[in-house]
Formats: C-alpha cells, structure tokens, sequence
C-alpha cells in the first residue's frame, strides 16, 4: 500500500515534478532501513548453527518482500539476450544512417559511436553518457577509457543534466581498445574534433565552437543551437 501511494503521490524536489524512478528510491532506501534494523537487533550470534540459519532466513524473507513490493519487480519476464544476429542488424541500421549522412549528421554519428562503445566494452548506457573528455586517452601504445563511479568524482563534480544525470553505480575500471577498434578510435577523434560543438554567436556571426562549459564527450544535436 505505501508503493502504490508513492507512485501516485509522492513529489519529488525537483519544480514539483514526479522524477522517474523517484519512489523506486524511496522504497529502496527503506528497504535497506529496515535490513539494517534487522541485522542491529538480531545479529549472528555464537549459540548454534540453527539460530545463524534461521537470521539469514529473516534477512532473505525481507529482501523477497522489498522486492516484491518495488515497482517493475512483479510479474517481468526475463528479457532474452540478445542474439549476433540481432545485434549486427542493430550495427547496420545505425552504421546506414550513418553513411547515408555522409558523416556530416552529428546525431547519427554520436548514436552510432555510442552503440560500438557499448558493444566493444560492454558499457551500460548511463556509463556512455557520463563518460568525460578526461576519460579517454587515444594516444600512446595503449588506447584506453576509464569508467568514474559518480561518487569516486570528487566534491566538486556537476552535471547540468539532473536530476535526469546518468549515474554511473558499477565498478571503477580501466577498459583498453583492441588493436582492431583502429576505426573506432578515428571516430572517437572525428566526433570530439568536429561534432561536440555548440554553435554562437562571434562578432554578430554563428560559429561552431568547441567549449561547452563542460567535459561530457555525449551532447544533444538537433539544430546546434
């Protein structure tokens, strides 16, 4: 009853607005309140093998319940992975659209450079898009990406986009190109070079220029304005 309530009432702080996902975080920042409480007051103790047994059936018996509770946990099915096939046609639908652009569709060429990231390192789209100018390094003998967890960024990190800001909750890890991303690498640096631009105004005339105020490497296109 207190799920359901949330979902239809619960406001978030942001301009009064519902935030996806929002009462999803309240339900699990109870969850984790009440295992807490649990583990503080009924803690393993050294009597007997049976009463050990019978706390971590009381904890697995919460966490069923929380689940079960929490929006989008109650009767999905188990989406089937994805097969080779399946994903080349992916890859050529967007690598299509890519060259019927010519290259010169900044869109088309940040989708399709997103997908072969995705593929080639198995990034979850909110690392992708939370990835930073200062987390590449496509010089040397050992091209690399870093991934950052939100909280290892240090104090000072912002992102303008929250509170819809990709979150980055995995494990830190330094990720290496093969030696046969060649391509993508020269897309990386065609991308960061030509498309990550936002167009102003410069002696009263539209110019493209690449500072943007920020170190994300995935930005919004349309008419880059």
């Amino acid at each position: 009853k207190f799920g359901n309530w949330l979902d239809k009432n619960i406001k978030s702080k942001t301009d009064g607005k519902q935030v996806c996902g929002y009462p999803r975080e309240i339900m699990g920042n109870c969850k984790r309140f009440v295992i807490w409480f649990v583990e503080s007051c009924a803690p393993i103790s050294s009597r007997g093998l049976g009463v050990n047994y019978n706390f971590h059936e009381l904890i697995k018996a919460h966490e069923l319940c929380w689940l079960r509770c929490m929006s989008g946990n109650t009767n999905d099915p188990i989406a089937p992975n994805i097969t080779d096939e399946q994903l080349c046609n992916i890859e050529a639908i967007l690598h299509n659209a890519l060259s019927d652009s010519g290259d010169e569709d900044s869109s088309a060429v940040r989708n399709y450079l997103i997908y072969r990231l995705i593929r080639a390192f198995g990034l979850r789209i909110g690392e992708a898009l939370a990835l930073r100018l200062s987390d590449l390094k496509l010089n040397g003998a050992h091209p690399s990406l870093e991934i950052t967890r939100i909280d290892e960024r240090g104090a000072e990190y912002q992102d303008s986009r929250s509170p819809y800001h990709p979150k980055v909750k995995t494990l830190s890890r330094l990720l290496y190109f093969d030696p046969g991303d060649k391509d993508l690498l020269a897309l990386l640096e065609q991308y960061i070079s030509f498309h990550r631009v936002k167009i102003a105004d410069v002696g009263g005339k539209r110019r493209a220029s690449i500072f943007l105020g920020h170190d994300f490497i995935f930005i919004e296109h349309g008419d880059k304005s």
